[in-house]
């Protein structure tokens, strides 16, 4: 549409957050996506005072600063656990990064399994962003739980890749004795051997709707009044499960 695009990258950390949003918007951006709904009083503020169209993507909130793009993390949690529930799962662990949204989708888990009265084996939350090498060394402080069959729900990809191959080191079944699902559906979960089971989110269409947002907005064709889209997400089952 004929618009330059500025990107900037704040990790998980708030106060970087604050700082991008305090030199993009000095820029003087004709309008503004971001990733989360998730803001510090002063980032809210900031956005605010900017007075351009805003849309935040990849979550919900029930006061959305302007237009909202997302889905509930809590959601993909339950959705996750019915799933293992379904399939006769009694036991479950769960590996999770520490960001905010990481820490929803695996807590909405295992309360969900919990509820149902699967009993919960394991647990590990590692340092945002995630690692292979993470999802191995968390699997690796799992081993003596696993002796019976369990669910392993991961907070990403690559987390999940890294468990199945610390998993697959040391002989343990995959899926009879360890049954795994992981979130993202990156390239490697259909090129891993086995192939594993994860959770698709319609990242591409978000981005579109997003775009479509600002862009009616922008060029007077939208409306003024706050747009919502609600991002679908489904479980594509592979051989890990």
């Amino acid at each position: 549409a004929g618009y330059e695009v500025m990107l900037s990258l704040s990790g998980y950390g708030e106060n970087d957050k604050e700082a991008l949003l305090r030199a993009l918007l000095g820029r003087r951006p004709d309008a503004l996506l971001i990733a989360g709904a998730a803001h510090t009083p002063g980032a809210i503020q900031m956005i605010s005072e900017a007075q351009i169209p805003v849309v935040e993507i990849w979550d919900v909130s029930s006061r959305p600063i302007d237009m909202l793009v997302g889905f509930a993390h809590v959601d993909v949690g339950e959705e996750v656990a019915r799933f293992f529930l379904a399939k006769g799962h009694t036991r479950f662990a769960a590996i999770s990064a520490d960001d905010p949204r990481a820490l929803q989708r695996t807590k909405s888990f295992a309360e969900a399994m919990r509820r149902a009265g699967a009993t919960q084996v394991g647990e590990a939350i590692v340092k945002a962003p995630s690692t292979i090498t993470a999802g191995r060394q968390a699997l690796h402080t799992m081993l003596s739980a696993l002796q019976d069959r369990t669910a392993l729900f991961c907070s990403s990809d690559l987390l999940a890749f890294g468990a199945i191959t610390e998993a697959r080191t040391h002989g343990i079944a995959i899926p009879g004795q360890l049954s795994v699902c992981g979130f993202g559906n990156f390239e490697l979960s259909a090129a891993s051997e086995p192939a594993f089971t994860t959770v698709t989110v319609e990242g591409a269409e978000a981005g579109r709707t997003a775009a479509s947002f600002l862009l009616q907005r922008l060029t007077g064709l939208g409306p003024r009044q706050e747009g919502h889209w609600h991002v679908p997400f489904r479980i594509l089952e592979r051989a890990t499960t």
